[in-house]
């Protein structure tokens, strides 16, 4: 049995049931979106049943989910589809199993860090995401700036006389003075 990616739509994903509301997130899928802009995409991927042909139920990466959807209000030009594990009659049961166990490993690890990390955490979160989306804010404008300074250069470089139009003229005038 193989597990593959798959491209599929945004607006192909149901979500019948979520284990939070993205406004408990808001910091978390903040900070992913930040670096999912940087990276151009999912290191985790989504994983989605297949429903019909063109629609998918997301059974698990809820966060990086609307972390994607996230990203992609502040940077549009990241493509309307998502990368997703498909789970289907053939890998269904597997894929089940291994999303359980990996819930037991991150149930454990929220246990044991709950008492070791520091309220501060999600400050630094917070100050990380600020300094990402002035980082991202700041690449749009210079890529902006850079495209209106090559639009311009064009423009100027359009209405310049071309060397060729220069040196005809200039031998019109001096025909017309050597025949006066």
């Amino acid at each position: 049995m193989e597990l593959l990616t798959s491209i599929v739509d945004i607006d192909s994903i149901q979500i019948k049931s979520l284990p939070f509301t993205p406004a408990q997130k808001t910091t978390q899928i903040d900070a992913l979106a930040n670096t999912i802009i940087d990276l151009g995409g999912l290191v985790n991927v989504p994983v989605v049943q297949q429903v019909s042909v063109d629609d998918y139920e997301l059974i698990s990466g809820y966060l990086e989910y609307y972390a994607y959807l996230k990203a992609r209000e502040l940077n549009p030009r990241l493509p309307d589809r998502i990368t997703v594990f498909v789970s289907n009659s053939k890998n269904q049961a597997a894929i089940r199993q291994q999303l359980e166990v990996l819930q037991v490993i991150e149930d454990t690890k929220q246990n044991s860090f709950q008492f070791t990390i520091p309220k501060g955490t999600e400050i630094d979160l917070q100050i990380k995401n600020l300094e990402s989306s002035i980082n991202n804010n700041n690449k749009i404008v210079f890529n902006a700036l850079e495209q209106l300074k090559a639009d311009l250069l064009a423009t100027i470089e359009a209405k310049l006389p071309q060397p060729e139009g220069v040196t005809k003229k200039l031998q019109s005038r001096l025909d017309k003075r050597h025949s006066t």
